[in-house]
């Protein structure tokens, strides 16, 4: 079966969530279809050791760069630019011919067009549909009213753009169970659940000891979410942590820019930003607690997954936590508040025990949920069983 996949960036290096998801999702894929890979991105394109892939094509959008939000579609490049990108990637799709295309978000499907859809190709639109989901989360953490008003606003013209989308595919694809039901009661198009597996053939299991006072937050602080993230922690949860226990340090792995961030870590002489590191193993060893003080976003729910595999105890927000299925208690611990969630970190920090538990329970839903057991679900989700 001839696959086309068509992602708005290099799929390589994985250094985020979505590119994790996607990487994995192709090597999946190329097990047991010809899949093509269409990217639209300035950047040259390097294919990773170990996937076979029929072909690669790279589409330069210019100088813009693509984003996932509307704000961002409304500042990219000129129309006419994008026209002439759209009428290269159809005619890539028309040469090709494939059976199946797999879009990866509203960026990516901006440039199919519907009007001249290759006969007999089913269209998939992964991850799209709830990026005004995002824009509602920023509205409700606003405090100015101004701002507030017009995230209102940016949620109502996103949520409309998306539906857009969403009406012309076969189907849609999403991770979170909590976002499979809102799309269903919202949209016509079929849903499918393709949730987060865990790497378990990439990190390996490391307790790092009962005297570990170590903790990490990981990913690419250049994503508004998780610099978000991160200045949270370090401004409300992290001076309560070392009140506590002045001997615990923080380390926080991944690219950051301005000096925000800088400015908040250098109020603690026990706080690391390590920027970006080519691997992560060896950060996973330097820690026994994983904190997500996310706010929101999707992408963190690959990196709980990593924290499970990797042998660290994993403190959280209660964003989205209780749609992923797993046992608030038994795989993790969650807060609702700054002060909750220090007091979960530094119950972790004087129970190794604890701590100890939750790890290898932890461990024992990783190895439950690899990657392979979550696409298992994709032939099934997309009709494909059969073909896979």
């Amino acid at each position: 079966m001839k696959i086309a996949f068509l992602v708005p960036y290099p799929v390589w290096p994985p250094d985020s969530g979505t590119r994790i998801r996607n990487m994995q999702m192709l090597r999946y894929l190329a097990k047991h279809c010809q899949i093509h890979l269409l990217v639209v991105s300035s950047q040259q394109i390097v294919e990773p050791e170990g996937l076979q892939l029929a072909g690669t094509q790279r589409f330069d959008p210019g100088p813009a760069s693509i984003g996932d939000t509307f704000a961002r579609h409304l500042r990219m490049r000129p129309t006419t630019h994008r026209s002439t990108l759209r009428v290269q990637i159809n005619a890539a799709l028309a040469q090709l011919q494939p059976q199946a295309l797999i879009a990866v978000g509203t960026a990516s499907a901006q440039f199919i067009d519907f009007n001249a859809k290759v006969p007999g190709m089913r269209y998939f639109l992964d991850e799209a549909g709830t990026d005004h989901l995002r824009t509602r989360r920023l509205r409700e953490l606003e405090t100015t009213p101004w701002t507030r008003l017009k995230l209102t606003w940016d949620e109502w013209r996103l949520q409309r753009y998306e539906r857009y989308f969403c009406q012309r595919a076969d189907f849609l694809l999403t991770v979170v169970p909590g976002e499979a039901e809102y799309l269903r009661r919202t949209q016509q198009t079929p849903v499918g659940l393709v949730p987060c597996g865990a790497n378990l053939d990439l990190f390996n299991f490391h307790y790092a000891g009962d005297d570990n006072t170590t903790m990490l937050f990981c990913g690419d602080m250049a994503y508004e979410p998780n610099e978000d993230a991160l200045a949270y922690f370090l401004e409300r949860i992290f001076p309560l942590i070392a009140q506590s226990h002045p001997d615990a340090r923080f380390v926080a792995v991944g690219r950051y820019r301005g000096e925000r961030l800088p400015r908040l870590a250098a109020r603690f002489p026990q706080v690391e930003l390590t920027g970006y590191v080519e691997e992560m193993d060896p950060q996973w060893r330097r820690a026994s607690i994983f904190v997500n003080p996310m706010r929101q976003g999707r992408g963190f729910i690959t990196k709980i997954m990593d924290a499970f595999t990797a042998g660290l105890a994993v403190v959280s927000t209660n964003f989205l936590m209780d749609e992923l299925g797993i046992e608030e208690g038994v795989h993790f611990l969650s807060a609702d508040n700054e002060r909750q969630f220090a007091q979960k970190v530094c119950q972790l920090l004087e129970n190794p025990e604890r701590k100890r538990t939750l790890i290898y329970q932890a461990r024992s839903f990783a190895e439950a949920n690899g990657w392979e057991a979550a696409f298992a679900a994709l032939g099934e989700a997309l009709g494909l069983e059969e073909k896979l």
